[in-house]
């Protein structure tokens, strides 16, 4: 139904970033990042000061093995709002990728004292501490994550009690 009302809403008005928007994310969601891509760059060139396009652009780029690329892309999500914790995670998630973990830990730390967290930045911060071998901050990062049963994080924080010698 979403893609349908995706389609829909381009079809009525192709100028409607956020139409481009959520039909990429739809295409990102069927692993058709080159259809990703163009519908992000569409959505960029008709409003380049929403930080949700350059962001999911960054996403994109991750997952599709261009991490210089993504870490432009989330520079420029938080250029176009540098206020927006999204962004900041972005260019964190991005600083990862370029194998710059403790630049990316630092951009994650403001972002980690806001209540309600945010699963994103906690699932996050638990994926750069496991793949640093962290296991006592992996599991901190992930536990709430795992009583909320946030799906993206539930192999992970399994595998990570695993390699922590916490599952017998």
């Amino acid at each position: 139904r979403a893609k349908r009302a995706a389609q829909r809403a381009i079809a009525l008005d192709d100028s409607l970033g956020v139409a481009h928007w959520a039909m990429a994310r739809i295409r990102s969601a069927e692993l058709d990042y080159a259809a990703a891509e163009a519908e992000l760059r569409r959505a960029i060139a008709l409003d380049p000061t929403d930080c949700r396009f350059h962001g999911w652009l960054s996403n994109v780029l991750i997952w599709t093995g261009r991490p210089v690329q993504a870490l432009a892309a989330a520079r420029r999500a938080l250029e176009a709002d540098p206020l927006s914790p999204y962004a900041h995670m972005r260019v964190a998630a991005a600083l990862f990728a370029n194998g710059r973990d403790e630049e990316a830990l630092a951009r994650l730390e403001p972002l980690m004292a806001i209540r309600p967290p945010l699963q994103e930045v906690q699932a996050l911060a638990g994926t750069i501490y496991a793949s640093q071998e962290r296991w006592p901050e992996a599991i901190a990062s992930l536990r709430p994550l795992s009583m909320t049963g946030y799906p993206p994080t539930t192999g992970l924080f399994a595998h990570v009690l695993a390699r922590a010698g916490e599952l017998k």
